[in-house]
């Protein structure tokens, strides 16, 4: 599962985006979600379908990678074996406010 980047005004009449969001799991290594966000988020909130919300720190990149910050980290053994994904992933500044958001399932999430 993945979702794009497009970097607009959080005020854009499509919503906020300015984050990517990559998942696998294969035998032997965990379920795992990560990607790039806009520089500006310091917390990535995984939202999942049943109201659970993982939130993680970004992490600093090379300047060579441009105005972005990551994350990654492996998904809960909860969701995992409920056969659950998330279906928002949301970008938060220092302050809470929302920076970045893809809807990965936009039957069931909005941003």
């Amino acid at each position: 599962m993945c979702g794009g980047f497009i970097a607009r005004p959080p005020d854009a009449p499509a919503g906020p985006a300015g984050i990517t969001y990559g998942s696998a799991e294969s035998p032997g290594l965990p379920y795992w979600a990560a990607g790039p966000v806009v520089d500006i988020a310091v917390v990535v909130a995984l939202h999942f379908r049943d109201g659970d919300v993982l939130r993680l720190p970004t992490y600093a990149v090379p300047e060579s990678f441009g105005h972005v910050r990551f994350y990654a980290t492996p998904i809960p053994e909860v969701p995992q074996s409920s056969g659950q994904s998330p279906v928002k992933v949301v970008g938060l500044d220092k302050d809470d406010a929302v920076v970045a958001c893809a809807a990965l399932d936009p039957a069931s999430a909005s941003c």
